[in-house]
């Protein structure tokens, strides 16, 4: 009996720890108005994904939009932006960086 109550009472530390892990996790969509191509969206996923607080990055070129799920402890919104600009791209208000924007294959351009 002691050995069950026992497996259940780390069993439900386990969850609660885990439940309250993704309780802290912030989810946010950034507009990427100048994404063209399948390679726009690696090269974003790579620098986003370089991001100490990053949990999740999915990118969708139709809408071209990525909803990101990351730690606000670590990271902001503007953060990721910012990392997303340094690649080439625009991120909702922030404008791409101009000499990693030159650097972009032909097609992303």
């Amino acid at each position: 009996m002691k050995q069950a109550l026992s497996l259940f009472g780390l069993a439900s530390i386990f969850a609660a720890v885990a439940f309250g892990q993704d309780q802290t996790n912030k989810e946010t969509i950034i507009n990427l108005p100048t994404i063209k191509c399948s390679m726009c969206v690696k090269t974003v996923k790579k620098a986003v994904g370089t991001i100490d607080g990053i949990v999740e990055t999915t990118i969708d070129l139709d809408k071209k939009t990525a909803t990101v799920k990351f730690d606000p402890v670590k990271l902001t919104v503007a953060d990721i932006e910012k990392a997303i600009a340094a690649s080439g791209y625009d991120a909702n208000e922030s404008k791409r960086n101009a000499d990693a924007y030159s650097k972009l294959p032909n097609c992303c351009q």
